[in-house]
């Protein structure tokens, strides 16, 4: 590595790293550290999701982060994300997006 120069890694097609190289050795000028992520928080699809029943296919779903469920509600959702696929050859992953929307979270009304 070369001091002063940027540097970037990419893991798994989901993290960035990124760095630049200090000016001189770390034992004198030492190191700083910045992070952030931008998971956005929402609703994931649980392993097995599907369940039908009276005609009715419901998909089941795990909250992730902190997301304010009643913008979720009563409006059309679309499906995103990555599928892992288990063949003779191993695990391949696919990214894949549907551009109309597909489901629906109702929201309940009080009784």
């Amino acid at each position: 590595m070369q001091t002063g120069v940027r540097y970037y890694v990419v893991r798994g097609d989901s993290s960035v790293a990124a760095f630049v190289a200090g000016r001189g050795s770390l034992d004198q000028t030492g190191f700083h550290i910045v992070g952030a992520h931008t998971d956005s928080p929402g609703l994931r699809l649980k392993p097995r999701a599907p369940h039908t029943a009276e005609g009715l296919t419901r998909l089941g779903v795990e909250v992730y982060g902190g997301p304010i469920l009643a913008t979720f509600a009563d409006r059309d959702l679309g499906l995103a994300g990555r599928i892992n696929l288990r063949s003779a050859e191993g695990v391949k992953t696919l990214r894949v997006r549907f551009d109309e929307p597909l489901v629906r979270l109702p929201n309940l009304a009080f009784i």
